[in-house]
């Protein structure tokens, strides 16, 4: 595995490489929650990138649409959190990237467990019967 930040993370979790889903060569997916999987990657420019599909949203599109607008309003504060709607299936997506110069084994711990939290609260708000609370 070229990523090591990568593989801290799966150490830290004591996650078995060999039940990694690799997809598109450096790209791994971690199961969380049961379901959900988040996509973990590392740039040529040394970001970390972790992506997760929240489902399709079950409010109204122009609410779902205003509320990712609020969302991403502009933020300059480190992670970045995006959030997108996948044009193929209508999935809401949430992205975040972080440099990895930036990130020890706490701080990307940390930075993941927190991912992890925010996209439960998302899934929450954008499909309230999917059996997640938003706080």
């Amino acid at each position: 595995m070229r990523n090591d930040i990568i593989k801290d993370l799966l150490d830290y979790y004591r996650v078995d490489s060999s039940t990694l889903r690799s997809q598109d060569g450096d790209v791994y997916a971690i199961k969380i929650g049961g379901s959900d999987e988040v996509a973990l990657f590392q740039d040529k420019d040394d970001w970390l990138h972790l992506v997760i599909d929240l489902g399709v949203s079950t409010l109204a599109p122009e609410q779902m649409y205003r509320d990712i607008a609020y969302f991403n309003d502009i933020n300059v504060k480190q992670p970045l959190l995006v959030l997108g709607v996948n044009r193929n299936d209508e999935q809401v997506t949430l992205h975040s990237r972080f440099p990895v110069q930036q990130l020890n084994k706490v701080r990307l711990v940390e930075y993941f467990e927190n991912f992890v939290d925010k996209s439960a609260l998302l899934k929450g708000h954008f499909n309230p019967h999917s059996g997640v609370r938003n706080g």
